[in-house]
């Protein structure tokens, strides 16, 4: 605890005073000391000179008063005693002031080893504390992670380097080729069923605008229809509206790529692209219009 001002300025002035007065003292019993030597000797001189002249005395009056001389003592024994016994009693107090000081500042050493033990303890637990929620944290983006939707790869057909920036920007939508739908097979089915779905889509990545005509949608990603591939492993920025009106925003990659063939002029050209971050309204969207189509078989070879 740290003391007031007001009261540590007094304390200090007050040890100041003693330690002034405790020297004073001193310095004054030094004197005394020193005077009460001095004053023995003259007393001695003045004896010795009496002693002689009451020897050598022949005046009758002389010696009479001779004899009535006496030479006064020091007489500081009493003062002496009693100064000694006042400063052993006030050396016995402040041996007993210092042992008390002692014993207070010995349990005020055990609360402070106490108090910082508690709080090495506490700053563990919020430690742990914190650990566990940043575990808890990421078990729980782990478990999002592996519900948001998937798409399944399909074989690469072939991988062509994208056409020039200002072809793209100049060129017009693929033509929608024909195309009759085949019900999915049972042990063809995907975990995200791909849907046929007919509308305008756009393409973003570093370099290159793509516009295009889709074909086809899954929970997992979308198929474009396009005669300007881009190389596998591009990222994109997709977008577009579902039917209704639902606009559809999504970050994603492109995992596989399919030229156009001319030994079957019914398959798509173009590009699949696997959904890498989609918004929440934007899955929601895509299920919902999931759910209200009947799932088609898109060949992809």
């Amino acid at each position: 605890m740290t003391a007031h001002p007001d009261t540590t300025m007094i304390s200090s002035r007050s040890s100041l005073d003693i330690a002034q007065a405790e020297a004073e003292a001193d310095r004054l019993e030094a004197l005394v000391s020193t005077e009460a030597a001095r004053l023995a000797t003259m007393r001695h001189e003045v004896e010795s000179f009496v002693a002689r002249a009451r020897a050598s005395a022949q005046d009758p009056a002389l010696k009479t008063f001779l004899d009535s001389v006496t030479v006064p003592a020091v007489g500081l024994e009493a003062s002496e005693a009693e100064a000694r016994a006042a400063r052993l009693k006030a050396v016995a107090v402040r041996r007993t002031c210092a042992k008390a000081m002692a014993s207070q500042l010995d349990a005020v050493q055990a609360q402070l080893e106490k108090l910082t033990e508690r709080l090495s303890q506490e700053e563990a637990a919020a430690k742990k504390r914190l650990a566990k929620k940043a575990a808890e944290a990421s078990a729980a983006a782990a478990a999002r992670a592996a519900e948001a939707p998937k798409v399944e790869e399909a074989e690469v057909v072939s991988a062509t380097a994208p056409a020039s920036l200002d072809t793209v920007m100049n060129a017009r939508p693929a033509p929608r080729p024909k195309f009759k739908p085949e019900p999915i097979a049972k042990d063809e089915r995907r975990a995200a069923q791909r849907l046929a779905l007919c509308t305008e889509i756009s393409f973003h990545s570093d370099s290159n605008f793509f516009t295009g005509f889709t074909n086809d949608i899954s929970e997992g990603g979308v198929f474009m229809a396009t005669m300007d591939v881009m190389p596998v492993g591009t990222e994109v920025e997709v977008s577009f509206s579902l039917p209704g009106g639902k606009k559809v925003e999504a970050k994603g990659e492109v995992r596989w790529v399919r030229e156009l063939d001319e030994r079957h002029p019914d398959t798509y050209p173009g590009m699949g692209i696997r959904f890498t971050q989609v918004p929440a309204s934007s899955v929601a969207a895509i299920h919902e219009f999931a759910v209200e189509r009947e799932p088609m078989f898109f060949p992809e070879s």
